[in-house]
Order: C-alpha cells, then structure tokens, then sequence
C-alpha cells in the first residue's frame, strides 16, 4: 500500500528543443535559472479514518454516506457553517446552494452584496452575506469576524485578468514572487495570493482549521506544459499565483486543506454515460472537462471526507461527453465523489517539499522562463510586423 509519489513541485522536465535557447535567459535576465534542490518528505497518515459504506452513518441530500470502525468520526468541518469565499461566481453560488441543502448555515463573502442576493437568492436566516474585498485594507477585521463560528472555509474566488503588455515587458517580473502591477486589485497576486493569504490569516483568528482551495489544473503541470504557458501568458501568470497559493496552504502545519484543480469547466449537466475522477497522484491529462456543479460538490464532499484531507486533488469527467468524444474511459471513473475518493483508502499522502515556499519559488522561476521563451518571441514578431506597416505607410504616402 506504500505507493512512490512525484513532489507537487520541483525542477520540470525541461523539453530538448528549449535547452538552447535556456541558456540565454540568464544573460538576458541577469539571473540564474537552474531550480532549486531540496529533499522531500512523506507526510504522515495522520490516523485518517476511511470512509467507507456501512449500516449507520452521516445522512446527507445525496443519500447515506459512512464511516467505518468504531474509532471512525466524520471531520469538524463535517458539519456546522461554512464560509464560502466568491460566494456569487458561477462555482461558488453552487456551493452555497449545495449547503444549503445539506442544513448548512453559509457565511457568503460577495464583493457586491446586491449581486450576490440576486444570484443566491433569499434562504433566510441560513445565509448570511458578507460585503468584502480581499485586497482592501481593512479586510483582516472583517473576514476574522465573518469566520467566526465557522468549521470550514470554501474558497472558490479567482482572477481572469487579461494581461498587460507592461506586465511582460520587464524580465525579472516573470521571474520571481513580485506582483507585475502592485496597483491593480483584479492582479492574481492579490486574488490568488495575498488574498489567500489575509483568510489563512483570519482562519488562525478566528479558530478555523478547514479550508477547500479551488486553483485549476495548470498549477500541478509542469511549467513548460503547453497549458501552463497559455494560461500563464495570457491571464497575468496565474498558474504561479495559484503556485504560490498552494504553497501557502502545504507550509501550515496544523492546516487541514484540500487543494481543488478542475481542467475545463462547464456549465451543463454530466451526461449519462459520464462518470467523475479525481486523483491525488498526478495531475490529470488536460483538457480536464468537468461540470461546475460536478466540482462544487467535490468542495462540499472535501469538508467532511477524511480521505481528502491534506491532499491535491485534479479532476475530470471520463467517458462520452458528446455524440463520438470521449475524455478518457469510463471505467477510469466513479458516479460520485464520495465512490471516487474511496479508492484513496491505504494511500499514502502524496510527497512534498520540506519548504513548500522555496519549492514554488523554484516553480515560479520556472514559469517565468518558459512564458518568456513564448512572449518574447511573439513581441518580436509583431514589432517587425508593426515595422513593416510603418514602413509600407511610409512609401504609400512619398516619405520614404
């Protein structure tokens, strides 16, 4: 049952066509790029109790779900309210509403409280909202108060800013854990980072021990993964931020997280011949597809489930998805969450970095150099571009 497992982070394999072109980016950079060495660690079991099927157990809105054993208990976070960060996007009103139907108290932190009653709606005196920006200055008081008298924190906010040509015009931002814009509140690092870091924070105020942190896949890929590159380049290297998010989480030592990275989401309802997976291992093949709704329940699953705890979960749907597509077999999956993270039973936790911070610095660096390996190349290509037209304009109209 002691199975070998890859750390969450570390030096990736670098592709044979790149290795030329590496070794400028040191001379171009002013920095050294080769990763960081470091020795791993196998974290402790920690006495988690299976959660298996049985005669008496938790009764929930999707049936009977057990522990077994005698000296099997569900979580704290099994039961009593929960804060749920992002509350009004699209994951999140589903994980209230999940919650909701569970007879879970929600406390919903909303940046915009007459957006968020319009999206959730009215349950009385079950929901609570709470108007916050994590990237104010006085949001610390607030989300200790807010927490207080929560079991568990579901955070499922995000950042999709769209780059800035400032942001990668200057090297040493790609490189390391420096915000390329330190004004912009909708930047990643303050969303994906800070943000992460001032509720952590509140958690420890407040007597919280549960959070569930919704990323994405791209942050458990290596860095020159083709996935890794697009999302980096295109949405203000937010697959470091959630890197770095992580890292966060792994580094608390009493912290019982789970680490939620879905592929593709989608709005629709699985299909029939559409099962769930989710594995703690590696990372699963991109594009991942998986339902909104499917992964707001893996969140609500994650709060009382001992077999997610401490753990990083990637996740898909397998089987038909359409008429002739297919993502993956079928029997790769199970028809619910609880099924599917039962085959986590007698595994180890996963490896990790005795510094989870150092490991995603060494990550980021990576990251840096290979969205820079993609980003300049392009810039280059539309300067000529942009030269030319110039150029062309300029012999159009007798200056040149």
């Amino acid at each position: 049952k002691n199975l070998t497992m890859t750390p969450a982070y570390g030096p990736p394999r670098v592709p044979a066509a790149a290795l030329a072109v590496l070794a400028l980016v040191p001379v171009v950079c002013g920095l050294s790029v080769a990763p960081s060495g470091g020795s791993t660690q196998v974290l402790p079991r920690g006495g988690l109790q299976a959660w298996r099927g049985g005669d008496t157990g938790h009764k929930g809105a999707r049936g009977v779900r057990c522990f077994a054993g005698a000296a099997a208990a569900p979580l704290p976070s099994a039961a009593g309210p929960v804060a749920v960060v992002g509350a009004s996007g699209k994951v999140g009103s589903l994980v209230v509403q999940r919650l909701l139907e569970d007879g879970r108290p929600v406390v919903a932190l909303v940046k915009n409280e007459t957006k968020a009653a319009e999206v959730l709606g009215s349950a009385g005196p079950a929901l609570t909202l709470v108007a916050t920006d994590l990237a104010d200055s006085d949001v610390d008081e607030v989300l200790a108060k807010a927490l207080t008298g929560c079991t568990a924190v579901v955070m499922v906010s995000g950042a999709s800013r769209i780059t800035k040509l400032q942001d990668i015009l200057w090297p040493p931002n790609l490189l390391g854990k420096k915000a390329h814009d330190e004004q912009d509140p909708t930047h990643p690092y303050f969303v994906n980072y800070r943000g992460v870091a001032r509720v952590l924070q509140a958690m420890r105020v407040a007597g919280v021990k549960k959070i569930v942190r919704l990323t994405g896949l791209s942050s458990s890929l290596p860095a020159f993964n083709p996935v890794s590159i697009i999302f980096n380049m295109l949405l203000s290297m937010t697959s470091k931020w959630h890197c770095y998010t992580e890292a966060l989480l792994m580094q608390e030592p009493d912290l019982d997280y789970t680490i939620i990275r879905p592929g593709g989401l989608r709005d629709g309802p699985r299909g029939d011949n559409v099962k769930l997976q989710a594995s703690a291992l590696t990372p699963v093949p991109p594009p991942a597809l998986v339902g909104r709704k499917d992964v707001a329940d893996l969140c609500v699953e994650s709060l009382g489930n001992p077999l997610a705890s401490r753990r990083g979960l990637s996740c898909r749907w397998v089987g038909e998805l359409t008429p002739g597509k297919s993502q993956g077999s079928v029997d790769l999956g199970s028809p619910t969450w609880d099924l599917e993270l039962s085959k986590l039973e007698g595994q180890e936790q996963a490896t990790r970095p005795q510094d989870p911070m150092a490991a995603a610095d060494s990550k980021a660096l990576w990251y840096g150099v290979a969205t820079s390996l993609v980003a300049y190349p392009l810039l280059a290509l539309l300067l000529n571009g942009a030269k030319g037209a110039i150029l062309g304009l300029a012999a159009l109209v007798g200056l040149r």
